[in-house]
């Protein structure tokens, strides 16, 4: 799935600028931040809520 995609249904295109988390390699050598910061958003939020903006993007959730 694309992580632009990602970012952007979940309300979270600020990770897109973010420079631990700008390209695969960052992402990858921040991989535990990385996995913090999703934690933390998908909190706010049910997976019904969410799946909306999910499929809007192309990123169809997990059950």
């Amino acid at each position: 799935m694309p992580v632009r995609a990602l970012c952007a249904a979940i309300g979270r295109p600020d990770l897109l600028t973010d420079p631990r988390f700008a390209d695969p390699d960052s992402r990858m050598a921040n991989d535990r931040e990385l996995q913090e910061e999703l934690t933390k958003t998908f909190k706010t939020k049910t997976a019904l809520e969410r799946e909306p903006s999910l499929r809007r993007q192309a990123c169809p959730p997990a059950r």
